[in-house]
């Protein structure tokens, strides 16, 4: 497994508790990025739970983690770094493949009693390899003075993130037989040693690079350089952990495809 994270008390991520997976979703949530329904931004209210929790919503779908943060009530942003608080989010994103993040909320549903209030909302995560994960989360809120501040906690990613855990995906790649070209001639034997090839996002070089890259690769695992795109294009572009996007023969990649080993963004294990 190359994205090696400690998974502790939790399954790979197909496998969390609760998650509902679906081909599409239907928030009603604008997506991450999308325009909005006025061309200034929204103001942010924090004098009421709901211009809190409305602003935090809102600027986690537009992956603004800044203004997530100074969103927070005292005692959490004490508790947690600006850094520690966005690196929470981009780990979780980069695990499970995100592409994006889009919310589904009913304001009627707050509850509040004194200076506590509580919002349900349900999120989408939208992801490479798994698809649409779908949770029921929620915001916690705490008033102090005139300002509603968000009582932040790892749950309110995945509520598996409890206590320190951390998410790990595990792919099982399945058994492969004898394949063969036209002439009836190998390309790939099922007891031969293979090895996996992984590629570092920050490491890709320029749209140029990228395309020689993606165009070599191609002809080595006979797929398209879109496909091959697809397994990293969700990781930001500085993001610097091997990423694993197939396995090729050893022996036909030592004597056919040598140049790949000069790629400075491959590693091979």
């Amino acid at each position: 497994m190359i994205i090696k994270r400690p998974a502790v008390g939790i399954l790979a991520l197909a496998l969390l508790a609760g998650c509902t997976f679906s081909g599409g979703s239907s928030q009603t949530a604008a997506p991450a990025g999308g325009p909005g329904p006025t061309a200034g931004p929204t103001p942010i209210t924090t004098s009421t739970a709901e211009g809190t929790a409305s602003a935090f919503l809102d600027a986690w779908q537009a992956g603004d983690f800044a203004t997530m943060y100074s969103l927070l009530d005292v005692a959490a942003q004490a508790a947690t770094t600006q850094e520690a608080f966005t690196q929470q989010y981009m780990d979780a994103a980069a695990s499970m493949t995100q592409q994006s993040v889009t919310v589904s909320v009913d304001m009627t549903r707050l509850v509040s009693a004194g200076a506590n209030a509580r919002l349900p909302f349900t999120a989408t995560y939208g992801t490479i390899v798994l698809g649409d994960i779908v949770k029921d989360l929620s915001v916690n809120l705490r008033q102090t003075g005139d300002r509603w501040g968000v009582s932040w906690d790892t749950s309110m990613i995945l509520p598996e993130l409890v206590g320190g855990n951390t998410l790990s995906l595990q792919v099982d790649a399945p058994a492969r037989a004898n394949i063969y070209d036209r002439n009836g001639n190998w390309l790939v034997q099922s007891n031969t040693p293979t090895v996996t090839i992984s590629l570092i996002p920050a490491l890709v070089g320029d749209e140029n690079d990228e395309a020689r890259l993606l165009d070599d690769l191609s002809h080595l695992l006979r797929v398209s350089p879109q496909v091959i795109k697809n397994q990293y294009s969700g990781y930001a572009s500085d993001y610097d952990q091997p990423v694993a996007i197939g396995d090729a023969d050893q022996e036909n990649l030592d004597n056919n495809f040598r140049d790949i080993y000069t790629y400075q963004a491959l590693r091979f294990d």
